[in-house]
């Protein structure tokens, strides 16, 4: 398992970032750290979570 600070990922315009495995709550705990005055864009289905810009 590898963990990523979301204060460190950067994702430049037009590209998008997926992980999979991603539960619902970690899912939640994400959406509260960053905020909801974010430049990017963040989608869940099913357990992947999609960061895109």
């Amino acid at each position: 398992m590898v963990t990523l600070q979301l204060k460190q990922l950067s994702v430049p315009p037009g590209q998008r970032v997926l992980f999979v495995d991603v539960s619902w709550q970690d899912f939640e705990a994400i959406l509260a750290d960053l905020g909801e005055h974010r430049a990017a864009r963040v989608a869940y289905c099913q357990g992947i979570l999609e960061i895109t810009r």
